[in-house]
């Protein structure tokens, strides 16, 4: 899912954690994929795994994605 918002206060909290010392390799604030999980596993995978939860990696076929812009 777009999560405009949600990476803009991510980029927030990253200036804040740099600006208090933490180390800027420690991690990356635009590596972000806001989902929502439809299947699970044993456990929760990440892109340590090899799994990239975006739409162009992670999008089951048996399902047809619908974007909306506006909610009215």
């Amino acid at each position: 899912m777009h999560a405009q918002n949600l990476l803009e206060i991510r980029k927030q909290i990253y200036a804040e954690y740099l600006k208090n010392g933490g180390p800027a390799e420690a991690w990356d604030p635009n590596l972000f994929y806001p989902h929502i999980t439809v299947g699970y596993s044993l456990r929760d995978l990440h892109i340590d795994d090899g799994v990239v939860k975006n739409v162009d990696k992670s999008l089951d076929n048996r399902f047809e994605l619908i974007l909306f812009n506006n909610l009215d």
